[in-house]
């Protein structure tokens, strides 16, 4: 599962030309959890509301996250 919501999220960002410092920035969380998502040390958010800031944020269906 967490594989998938990383491979959505990278190729959401180089979709949308975004990078993960503004990603952070825009939906208030931290950069350092981002990457280490992203990098498969940690596991996706389980707050719904996050995930939802960075569905908006990559123009994502929240459900698909």
């Amino acid at each position: 599962m967490s594989k998938r919501f990383n491979e959505l999220i990278k190729n959401a960002l180089k979709l949308e030309n975004i990078s993960l410092r503004e990603l952070a920035r825009s939906t208030g969380l931290d950069v350092s959890f981002l990457s280490k998502i992203l990098n498969g040390k940690r596991n996706p958010p389980s707050s719904e509301e996050d995930i939802k800031r960075l569905a908006v944020k990559l123009k994502i269906d929240p459900d698909r996250l």
